[in-house]
């Protein structure tokens, strides 16, 4: 006989499915003390109820059995395990069954009586691949531990579908198998949210793929929005593409995502507290002068013009002399929130300083400009605060000439709205 190494074998169950008693006796005298397990069934039906209980590693199953043939139970185990070894006996070595044999995978054909010499060759030089097959699965089994122990999203993609997840990203999307996600989004990118300073959908160009988009991209502005369903909110990650194969004509990417959603939120709360006036709500002094800067560069690069419209509250003195400081805010409030909602989305409005406001239009005529200060004007004679009664507001209006600055251009605001004030208040004055 030949050297078998028999220790391949120890941790190998085993399925036989005889009808003949005598046969399936001698069958497990021969076996059972080389293998970890060893279940035996007399018909088709036994021996597919004990494979759904017993899942073992190798099954051995006569062809002419009651009840269900050998050939129509492997085909039921097949429907559900492609990769079980299964091995068929027969009483003579013909070609009846040959092509259904290989339709179901079928790894060998014995014909009986099994020379025990045949069987255990079989049997040993399959435990090394199930033993090798298991080795896979435990080293597979640890690293996706690894991976799932990791709080950062991790996916395999080739841009379309996923292949791989691991369970921060399952659970973060809330799917049990990667089949839901495929299904549930038409490409990998449509999970981004279409955000200003974030990657998305919307920024790649005609026959462009987002790893196109990925490499004209700096490394520092390679982020993603997306919305989290469980606490109803987007959240941002540093998202990154790591090429690891090619398959089918396809790159395949490691899909990196690492949350930053609170270092974005601490960057617009720092944001917010530079740009923002914290009265109003509205924006501020610095804003307006990063918005002159750029307008005046515009301007001189392209040959175009800008307006700027000057706001002054009438009276405003008058509030908080009469009313107190509190109601004086209000009133502040009151008059930025109106002039807000009615401004252009091209238009950039700030609170100035004091009662002051100003307002950049660009590519606006100061004739333009005045119009659209006057409908402004409108909307605020309409405040009624309910100390202070009705308010109103001056407007003095200027257009960007070249060499000005923004010195002279508030000067030249400034003119316009003091006589908006001596003729009367409640007015619009061109400069």
């Amino acid at each position: 006989m030949l050297d078998l190494d028999y220790s391949l074998l120890k941790d190998v169950t085993l399925l036989y499915v005889e009808e003949n008693k005598v046969l399936q006796s001698t069958f497990a005298k021969q076996v059972e003390k080389r293998v970890a397990a060893l279940y035996l069934a007399s018909d088709g039906q036994e021996g597919y109820e004990k494979y759904l209980e017993f899942k073992p590693d190798i099954i051995i199953t006569d062809i002419n059995i009651p009840k269900i043939t050998g050939l129509q139970m492997a085909e039921k185990i097949r429907a559900v395990d492609d990769n079980v070894s299964i091995f068929v006996t027969t009483e003579s070595n013909n070609n009846e069954f040959i092509s259904e044999l290989l339709s179901l995978n079928v790894c060998a054909c014995l014909v009986k009586p099994i020379k025990e010499k045949e069987l255990f060759s079989m049997l040993v030089g399959r435990g090394k691949l199930i033993a090798k097959q298991k080795e896979n699965i435990k080293n597979t089994k640890i690293l996706q531990s690894i991976i799932d122990a990791d709080t950062h999203f991790l996916a395999v993609t080739d841009l379309e579908t996923i292949s791989f997840a691991n369970k921060t990203f399952k659970n973060f999307f809330h799917i049990e198998q990667i089949e839901e996600f495929n299904t549930k989004y038409n490409s990998f990118i449509d999970i981004f949210l279409e955000q200003d300073d974030f990657i998305h959908k919307g920024l790649l160009k005609d026959d462009e793929k987002l790893i196109d988009l990925m490499l004209r991209t700096r490394a520092t502005k390679r982020n993603v929005m997306i919305f989290d369903f469980a606490k109803f909110v987007p959240k941002s990650f540093q998202f990154n593409l790591i090429p690891i194969s090619r398959e089918n004509g396809k790159d395949i990417y490691l899909a990196t995502f690492i949350d930053i959603s609170l270092m974005t939120l601490e960057k617009v709360e720092m944001r917010n507290k530079v740009y923002y006036d914290n009265l109003t709500g509205i924006y501020n002094r610095n804003k307006i002068d990063e918005v002159f800067k750029d307008s005046i560069a515009r301007a001189d690069r392209y040959d175009e013009t800008f307006s700027m419209i000057l706001v002054d509250i009438d009276h405003f003195k008058s509030f908080n002399d009469t009313h107190g400081h509190l109601v004086g805010d209000e009133v502040l409030i009151l008059l930025a929130k109106t002039i807000e909602k009615n401004t252009r989305e091209t238009d950039t409005f700030a609170r100035w300083g004091g009662e002051e406001f100003v307002m950049i239009l660009p590519k606006t005529s100061k004739e333009n400009a005045a119009i659209v200060a006057e409908n402004l004007r409108a909307n605020v004679e309409k405040i009624e605060h309910k100390t202070a009664g009705g308010v109103t507001a001056s407007f003095g209006v200027c257009q960007y000439e070249k060499n000005d600055t923004k010195k002279n251009m508030y000067e030249k605001c400034d003119e316009a709205l003091y006589r908006a004030k001596e003729n009367g208040r409640n007015r619009v004055e061109i400069s």
